[in-house]
């Protein structure tokens, strides 16, 4: 009981629901925050299990580990604006061109992956200002999504970095959303399209209502 009180009492913006009667507003009700695991298990199963046979037919790399936090942040709370599918496409966007334009910089665009040669000062360099560039450019423009800095890792640590695997990332991201936008839709979610939903209206905090007359 205390897990299905906890998950109702959560405000609309955290909850993965705002339509109790939906396919998995049932499921929620029911059962609470297990329910939500049993929701994000089935999508984030069905999303990777597509992306994975891409992979192994393609023998490219359409499964990448930036990639299962957005995907598990789109079923758990599709109503965050983090959880968008605009901050997610821009935010890998982003991340993606942030880390491959440093390693460009720092002369590394035809070094090999971190595994490989090791760690190099110029490597740390990229690396970190990947991270932090990523951060302040998607908060600058308004559109955060955290993990779009794990992108932006993975390319300036060299893990792929050629430009016929950026354009498989871009893809996969755009797959994946899709896919969690589309899943979210069927089961009743009311998932925003593209950008977020607008908050909700709230009381002016200059207001107060008058106080009652002593009797």
């Amino acid at each position: 009981m205390r897990q299905r009180s906890r998950l109702l009492d959560l405000p609309g913006t955290e909850r993965r629901t705002a339509n109790p009667n939906s396919l998995t507003g049932r499921v929620e009700r029911a059962l609470g925050w297990p329910g939500v695991g049993v929701v994000g298990f089935i999508g984030a199963g069905t999303v990777f299990a597509v992306l994975g046979v891409l992979a192994w037919w393609t023998h490219l790399p359409w499964v990448f580990p930036s990639l299962a936090p957005t995907v598990v942040l789109m079923f758990e709370t599709p109503l965050r604006p983090q959880a968008s599918p605009r901050n997610a496409v821009i935010g890998h966007l982003v991340g993606i061109a942030v880390g491959y334009g440093l390693l460009a910089a720092f002369g590394l665009t035809t070094a090999g992956p971190i595994t490989q040669v090791g760690v190099t000062i110029p490597r740390i360099i990229a690396a970190a200002l990947a991270v932090a560039t990523t951060t302040l450019l998607l908060n600058s423009m308004a559109v955060p999504h955290p993990p779009a800095s794990s992108s932006t890792l993975v390319v300036s640590l060299g893990l792929l970095h050629r430009p016929p695997q950026l354009a498989v990332m871009i893809a996969a991201v755009l797959i994946a959303t899709g896919m969690c936008w589309l899943g979210n839709t069927l089961s009743g979610v009311a998932a925003p399209t593209w950008s977020p939903h607008p908050p909700p209206a709230t009381e002016d905090p200059g207001r107060h209502e008058p106080e009652p007359h002593a009797q």
